[in-house]
């Protein structure tokens, strides 16, 4: 599922292009939230400021439904969240989405562009697996992997996942490993790079 630029409806910007230049004229001035430090959300965000040269004050909330208050207040002005989370207050208009991080536009939001499409980077959806023991038996793994590929491919399945906002793949154990090395290998990087220290 992706992750989102949302900001308060008041923010005086339009799209991506706007919100940087916007940041960029005020250095450390303006925040943004996420449940947690080191968080997802919170990671987005470190990764959003080091690729577009941007400084934003960092607000750690308890959970996504504080985050998301936290916009609807303008205790933060802006919040990197992923779609499900956030959808019900985008579609009421209590708060604004300006961009979508998915590589090509979302069924929820067909008129948000993407990050792409808007010239920037740094929103890497956000991917659930289904994990187990390392010394559980390969023949086991292999039963579990095949029963779940085949449970996430079922249409009935599919479509209400992505009543939630989530798109199904069903990737096997080798596909899985892969996406977690070099994901873990990115974000490794993001938070040395912005000095993220867990207390």
């Amino acid at each position: 599922t992706p992750f989102v630029l949302l900001l308060h409806p008041s923010l005086p910007v339009n799209n991506v292009k706007e919100f940087v230049e916007y940041v960029k004229a005020r250095p450390g001035k303006l925040n943004y939230g996420a449940s947690g430090i080191a968080s997802s959300g919170h990671l987005r965000g470190e990764q959003f400021q080091l690729e577009n040269g941007v400084k934003m004050v960092f607000v750690p909330y308890l959970d996504g439904g504080a985050t998301l208050r936290g916009v609807l207040t303008t205790e933060i002005h802006a919040s990197f969240d992923t779609l499900p989370g956030s959808i019900g207050m985008i579609q009421d208009g209590k708060i604004r989405i300006i961009a979508v991080g998915s590589a090509e536009r979302w069924f929820l939001v067909p008129d948000v562009p993407t990050m792409s499409e808007s010239g920037y980077g740094g929103l890497v959806p956000q991917w659930i697996g289904a994990y187990v023991r390392s010394d559980t038996p390969p023949a086991i793994v292999d039963k579990l992997a095949r029963a779940l590929k085949e449970a996430v491919n079922d249409p009935k399945v599919k479509e209400q996942y992505r009543k939630l906002g989530f798109q199904t793949v069903g990737d096997g154990p080798p596909e899985t490993l892969k996406r977690l090395n070099e994901e873990t290998a990115m974000w490794r990087k993001t938070v040395e790079a912005a000095g993220i220290k867990l207390e």
